[in-house]
């Protein structure tokens, strides 16, 4: 087998002592891998905002009153349903009523999650409908929603497509 350093004509001391691998066998296609495009970020967040507002940030009762008016996806164990108001308790415990569009709403299963908008008095308005779930684990659940709110303007959080 060929030596690396051979086969590409690279000197070791060179390539390594180069931070930025300008002298690497990449230089010569003017490709820099340590580029920042500040209109890739830009257009990955414009992404990332027509995707949450399509699908809805799922989020807990704990974090309600950040999204009134906002589209939300809510996941929830039924605990009551009146009419057309359904009481869920979020995954962190608490419970938050839900009003749907369906009058003679039948649940399924013991879990739903509902597309929908926080009104003023953190009520959730249903908009686009209500999913039956199987088994939810809510730990990891409740965890995961909140390490991404308190990461929410992270750039480990803006989207990669």
């Amino acid at each position: 087998m060929e030596d690396f350093n051979n086969v590409h004509n690279v000197d070791n001391a060179d390539y390594v002592e180069s931070t930025d691998h300008v002298s690497s066998p990449y230089a010569k296609n003017n490709i820099n891998y340590n580029a920042f495009d500040e209109k890739d970020v830009e257009a990955n967040q414009n992404n990332a905002n027509v995707i949450n507002s399509l699908v809805g940030k799922i989020i807990s009762e704990k974090y309600l009153s950040d999204f009134i008016n906002e589209e939300i996806f809510f996941i929830g164990e039924v605990v009551g349903i009146e009419d057309n108001k359904i009481s869920l308790k979020s995954v962190n415990g608490k419970c938050v009523e839900c009003v749907i569009q369906d009058r003679n709403f039948k649940a399924h299963t013991k879990y739903v999650g509902i597309k929908g908008t926080v009104s003023d008095d953190l009520k959730i308005i249903e908009t686009r409908g209500v999913i039956f779930l199987e088994d939810i684990n809510f730990e990891i659940v409740n965890e995961y929603i909140n390490i991404y709110m308190q990461n929410i303007n992270s750039d480990v959080f803006l989207s990669s497509y």
